[in-house]
């Protein structure tokens, strides 16, 4: 979650942008009376739980931290990274970037706020009195008449209403069905509530948290004076890759110990030039962080600079770790581009399910095993991780930095068990059950954007009765939206228009077609579509027709989607 501080901002200065930068934290920003005003029409919020959780582990950090002493200058503070703040001298400012990580604070902060005021037993005067002290200095002061806050966080023009009207004022959730990401603003808000309601038993500990939260941030902040200085800058940042200073630090940190032999520095530059040709500069921050916790302790991001710089100090250590590093790399590169690689088809698909599924954890377990085991084993863990990775995130979408904890645990536990069954068994403990995994099943939906995933499980699933053997990746089939996702309402007149949306993604509603057959289709009512699905290759298709003869409606996606998912508890395992 954490940024490291480098020192592209002088050279940002010096392009005469017209703008300062200074560090400060949270409390610097918002205890002075400014206001901050996410731009109407920038992006909606959108973090989720792994970001979510990123965040609650750094603040986790500095409490331990502070709790055994500081053992290094800077240990008592995290840094956040850049925000870009457009003002033109009054105490007003645009936020163009830092939105997500502002908004967050200011989420975790309400958030302790209810869980004082849920404190009424303890000192409720005095509760009163911080919160009302609290509230003044981060979120904004009280209108007496309208009992409203004049706030000091404006957010965009999707969010800002609920942001006011319930998330402010520590209004119960409304029971409505709310915009996707004024859900994740609520969401984020209860994952906070519960675990600072946990942590939290007495006001002294919530002012304690908020102080940690709102002292020990620290940002770079820069302040423009017009927005196309701002936006000149926020491209500027991206361009120049802040993002990849971690591995810049490295990097840096490696030719600082070479430094006073010119050989061994050349040596260096050469054996990084050669990792970057290999993975492409972009990849290596991901990579690093995938081999170090291959072998060591799972380590943050946050963390990791810190973490090499204390186990390599030497010319040898430095020169140990490139050439394991490089090696490494190579195999990296075949697990995210399978065809490259000497694969066999069965390993080659299953990388290819893999990278589908946009998961990052099973990688460095599959760094560790690639070497360890022969080639048959592998791919039985490999699939392990394909199964693992459909059920616990694709469907059931639970948290993946727990589950990356418990991999990282399989392979410290590789340093003494060799067996691959080992292997397999702990992967297994870490599936979700049949129940749990049926359950979300039943209910999953799936947006445009997820067509390829969809595909994949629509073809999967009529494998275990037809033999089918094509490959998620054939752009030959569709997927058919049997009651279409821009239906005109009078021909669909089982669904109201509430759940016309919701129906429509479900995966119940799904089946393949060839590519020409859908584009016939297209939003025709359900009657004319039957002919068309009886005379499918698909039989999962075909059976459309023949359950259905009539109508479409929400129970018979249920009814469908759940025979779907029993059939899935029986595909999906291992």
């Amino acid at each position: 979650m954490g940024y490291a501080v480098t020192g592209f901002q002088q050279e940002i200065m010096m392009a005469n942008f017209g703008f300062g930068s200074r560090n400060e934290t949270f409390t610097e920003m918002f205890g002075n009376g400014r206001g901050f005003y996410v731009p109407k029409f920038q992006r909606d919020y959108s973090w989720g739980e792994e970001q979510w959780d990123d965040f609650w582990q750094d603040l986790a950090e500095l409490q331990a931290s502070g709790e055994k002493g500081s053992q290094e200058p800077g240990e008592s503070f995290h840094y956040m990274g850049y925000l870009v703040l457009e003002g033109s001298g009054g105490k007003n400012f645009r936020i163009i970037d830092g939105q997500q990580r502002i908004t967050t604070i200011n989420l975790m902060i309400l958030s302790a706020l209810k869980v004082l005021r849920g404190l009424s037993d303890q000192e409720n005067s005095e509760n009163e009195q911080r919160e009302e002290q609290i509230r003044n200095r981060f979120i904004g002061e009280m209108d007496y008449v309208s009992l409203l806050t004049n706030r000091k966080l404006h957010l965009n023009a999707n969010n800002d209403r609920f942001y006011e009207q319930t998330l402010v004022q520590l209004e119960d959730m409304p029971a409505r069905r709310l915009s996707k990401s004024n859900d994740l603003l609520k969401k984020a808000f209860n994952w906070y509530y519960e675990r600072i309601a946990e942590s939290c038993k007495t006001s002294i500990d919530i002012a304690n948290f908020i102080s940690r939260l709102t002292e020990q941030l620290f940002f770079t902040t820069i302040y423009v004076r017009d927005e196309i200085n701002a936006y000149s800058v926020f491209e500027t940042l991206n361009a120049r890759g802040v993002q990849l200073s971690p591995t810049d630090l490295v990097k840096n940190y490696f030719f600082s110990i070479v430094d006073n032999n010119a050989e061994y520095f050349d040596a260096v530059d050469r054996d990084w030039r050669e990792i970057i040709e290999i993975l492409q500069s972009e990849q290596i921050p991901d990579f690093l962080r995938i081999y170090w916790n291959s072998r060591r302790k799972l380590c943050r991001k946050s963390r990791l600079f810190k973490s090499l710089k204390k186990e390599i100090k030497s010319e040898k250590q430095v020169f140990d770790f490139l050439r394991d590093f490089r090696n490494n790399a190579d195999i990296y590169r075949v697990f995210k581009n399978p065809e490259e690689g000497d694969l066999d088809p069965e390993q080659k698909m299953l990388l290819k399910e893999l990278k589908l599924f946009r998961v990052k954890q099973p990688y460095p377990l599959l760094l560790r095993c690639f070497k360890m085991f022969k080639t048959s084993d592998f791919t039985k863990i490999l699939k392990a991780c394909s199964i693992l990775s459909f059920r616990y995130n694709v469907i059931c979408g639970l948290n993946p930095n727990e589950q990356e904890k418990e991999y990282n645990k399989i392979c410290l536990e590789l340093d003494h068990e060799k067996e691959a069954g080992f292997v397999i068994e702990r992967l297994r403990e870490i599936m979700p059950p049949d129940e749990t995994f049926k359950s979300h099943f039943e209910t999953k939906t799936l947006p445009k954007s997820r067509n390829k995933i969809a595909r994949y499980i629509l073809l999967e699933l009529p494998k275990s009765r037809n033999k089918l053997d094509i490959s998620f990746e054939s752009s030959k089939y569709d997927i058919e939206h049997i009651l279409p996702t821009n239906p005109q309402e009078e021909n669909w007149q089982e669904f109201s228009s509430e759940n016309l949306n919701i129906f429509s993604e479900r995966i119940g509603n799904l089946c393949l077609l060839k590519k020409k057959e859908n584009q016939h289709l297209g939003n025709k009512p359900y009657i004319y579509k039957l002919d068309v699905y009886k005379n499918s290759k698909f039989k999962t298709t075909q059976a459309i027709a023949e359950y259905y003869p009539q109508h479409w409606t929400p129970e018979a996606i249920d009814s469908r989607q759940k025979e779907m998912a029993r059939l899935a508890c029986e595909i999906w395992r291992f």
